[in-house]
């Protein structure tokens, strides 16, 4: 089979052809390949694209600060917080109204839970147990799940928890500065390995 074509404007093309489907078929046939070669193409520079994106995407990723104000929620922010990520709390009294055991719940890897209080000069963040709060400020691994690896809690004061003010639990890692516990009923600072 020979095939002889010629190029006119994209949408065109012209063939002279020695093929026993006549010339028609192979037109049909080159047609076709044309057309898979632009989709080749644009795959390729698609898949390209997304390749860059994602990328790109992964070594821009940064940790983000979570900055919580009075009346608002501690653990809404933990929830929302990603591994590495901080969360700062300014200064106020908080009381978490989820219901929960804990009034804040810690399960993620690398979370900084930091407070601007100075202790020094009355400024202070102060935890108190809501509706069903037997604990204040919990880091522990869900069940089943891998240790936390790296935990840092700072600057806050719990008080009136009857548990413990602040716990760790299956946490690898961790920081515990500058908090005060008042009017704990068990433990001001319980850690478990």
């Amino acid at each position: 089979t020979k095939l002889v074509t010629q190029k006119r404007p994209l949408d065109h093309w012209t063939t002279g052809v020695d093929h026993p489907l006549g010339r028609e078929a192979m037109k049909l046939h080159l047609d076709r390949y044309l057309d898979l070669g632009r989709f080749r193409s644009i795959v390729s520079l698609s898949t390209l694209t997304v390749g860059l994106l994602v990328l790109c995407m992964s070594t821009t990723v940064m940790a983000a600060t979570f900055v919580v104000h009075p009346g608002e929620s501690i653990q809404a922010a933990v929830d929302l917080a990603s591994p590495g990520d901080k969360i700062v709390v300014k200064p106020g009294t908080y009381m978490e109204t989820h219901g929960g055991v804990d009034a804040v719940h810690v399960n993620k890897d690398n979370i900084k839970l930091i407070a601007k209080s100075n202790l020094k000069k009355g400024i202070k963040v102060i935890l108190v147990p809501g509706p069903g709060n037997l604990d204040g400020i919990v880091a522990e691994a869900d069940i089943g799940q891998p240790d936390i690896e790296r935990y840092l809690v700072k600057g806050f004061t719990v008080q009136g928890f009857p548990n413990n003010g602040i716990k760790t639990e299956h946490v690898n890692h961790f920081k515990i500065i500058g908090n005060e516990s008042i009017e704990i009923g068990r433990a001001s600072c319980r850690e478990r390995v």
